[in-house]
């Protein structure tokens, strides 16, 4: 991965990354392609820095895939710190689930808003309800 450009706007740093890959793999049959199809511009939040919000830009490329055993004809690459469709990064999504079962979902939003990471009460509210328990195994005597 690979930095094309940094830029501070009022409190927010936009920072454009790019995967320098040549090959891509299909989520689905794990195989690599390599023709590109097309590309886009995808937005992602991350922790702060400094007092400043950080905007990921994120130049995604599609590539165009044909095989027979796989139903997938387009595919999207992945990137590692990004769930797909995700508009957080994971790293940030843990802090602010952090924040939210610390607090309250409204004392949260209020907290995480003087720490640069704008989100809504509602948004919070959805972190705990989406949180997964990792129970322990009972101990084995």
């Amino acid at each position: 991965m690979s930095i094309a450009s940094i830029e501070k706007r009022e409190q927010v740093l936009e920072i454009t990354l790019c995967l320098q890959t040549t090959l891509a793999i299909c989520p689905d049959c794990k195989t690599g392609q390599n023709y590109v199809y097309s590309s886009y511009v995808r937005n992602a939040g991350d922790l702060p820095r400094s007092d400043f919000r950080v905007k990921l830009l994120l130049q995604t490329r599609r590539f165009f895939y044909y095989n027979e055993n796989c139903s997938r004809k387009t595919f999207a690459e992945r990137f590692s710190f990004l769930m797909p469709y995700a508009r957080r990064t994971t790293r940030l999504n843990n802090r602010l689930t952090n924040i939210a079962f610390a607090t309250s979902a409204q004392a949260g939003s209020r907290l995480s808003t003087l720490l640069a990471m704008l989100v809504s009460s509602s948004t919070m509210l959805r972190l705990m309800h989406n949180y997964t328990l990792n129970l322990l195994r009972p101990l084995q005597c």
